[in-house]
């Protein structure tokens, strides 16, 4: 698992610019993308290391600041890629919204530096959450279109 740094101290433009190019926060203003930067903590995992392996019960949404990510799903003994993370993305949504178990592995490609959200710190902003649980809902609703688009 990785290893949480603080919550960050400092509001900086440049974090608060990147923040309002996620999809996650997409119709947030500048007022709560600094609440969202003071409702995080930094999450520093090593190459190789995890953000959460399968099996995890965690209520933690993932933004990828730096680094790469793979999400990984078993298959008998081995591990799939189903998908890469890149820097301002986001990942761990699912068992965010329904507090499961993760199928899934997080698993840092390069050392890595991600931005942590609690459920119960985004539950406390009513605003805020109304948001980003719609837009978690947009963005599933788009990967299951894409996936049905595979055939």
């Amino acid at each position: 698992m990785g290893v949480t740094i603080g919550t960050p101290k400092v509001l900086d433009d440049a974090l608060i610019g990147a923040l309002s190019k996620v999809n996650l926060f997409d119709g947030l203003s500048r007022t709560q993308l600094i609440w969202i930067i003071s409702a995080t903590s930094r999450v520093a995992v090593d190459t190789d290391k995890f953000f959460y392996d399968s099996g995890d019960v965690t209520d933690v949404l993932f933004i990828l600041i730096t680094g790469g990510v793979t999400i990984e799903k078993t298959e008998g003994d081995r591990w799939r890629t189903i998908s890469d993370i890149s820097p301002g993305q986001t990942f761990a949504e699912l068992a965010f919204i329904d507090s499961r178990p993760h199928t899934t592995r997080a698993r840092a490609t390069s050392k890595s530096l991600a931005l942590s959200l609690h459920k119960y710190r985004l539950n406390s902003s009513h605003d805020v959450s109304m948001v980003i649980y719609r837009n978690i809902a947009a963005m599933q609703s788009q990967r299951l279109r894409q996936l049905n688009e595979k055939g």
